[in-house]
């Protein structure tokens, strides 16, 4: 069962422009704000129409089958805006701006799997928008995937867009951990194979009717099994 709306209008302190805020990069709506509860917490509020719902789904499916790794989302209501999602504000880096980012994944198996389950979450998904601001390297040696309102935009994404990131880390040209990562894939997909009917109960729980989430993961099997033709 999907978790309902717990931030309340009455818990929101504050709503700044990200400019006012000082956020850069890989956020492209004029609805975003960073949003500041009274509890200290910070979150990223988007209202665009179209993308908040898939922010949402991904999220949730995250938590069930992809390691976590996006941050939690939640719907929010902002007085005088209307509805949004709520992402909540990572403390880390984005991958496109830290220094020799290749040296952090070798000897944690943990970001390795974090990577690996972001490609395959992107690529069931169909989100062509892993861009080097839209995945964040955490003060707690994890990943994040943030900013996934794209989810849904490209279902025949080709393989190489997708091991983008992989590539941006030099890790597709490691000889040493580049094929240990692809095994952790093909464990992954394995763990996969037979939930896509779990996958698409969750879209239609979440009701994300403008893109057709459930259209969104309805390719689960057989995208499951070009890749791990791919990685075998």
């Amino acid at each position: 069962m999907v978790e309902r709306a717990q931030i309340q209008p009455d818990d929101i302190k504050r709503l700044s422009s990200l400019d006012d805020a000082g956020i850069r990069g890989g956020i492209h709506s004029r609805r975003t704000y960073l949003m500041a509860l009274k509890d200290g917490s910070l979150w990223i509020w988007k209202q665009t129409g179209d993308e908040e719902r898939d922010e949402i789904f991904v999220y949730h499916l995250a938590q069930k089958m992809f390691r976590g790794i996006v941050p939690e989302v939640q719907p929010v209501y902002v007085p005088k805006l209307g509805w949004g999602s709520a992402m909540r504000k990572v403390a880390g880096i984005p991958a496109g701006r830290v220094d020799g980012l290749h040296g952090y994944f070798h000897g944690n198996e943990e970001m390795q799997a974090d990577l690996i389950a972001m490609l395959v979450l992107d690529y069931l998904t169909g989100n062509p928008d892993r861009h080097s601001n839209n995945w964040f390297l955490m003060h707690n040696d994890r990943l994040a995937a943030i900013d996934n309102g794209w989810a849904g935009e490209d279902l025949a994404m080709t393989l190489s867009a997708v091991f983008e990131p992989a590539d941006l880390a030099g890790l597709v040209r490691d000889e040493s951990l580049w094929p240990k990562m692809l095994k952790m894939m093909l464990a992954l997909i394995n763990d996969l194979t037979g939930r896509g009917d779990e996958a698409r109960a969750l879209a239609e729980e979440i009701d994300i009717n403008q893109k057709d989430a459930v259209a969104m993961v309805r390719l689960w099997e057989p995208k499951l099994q070009r890749l791990a033709r791919f990685v075998q």
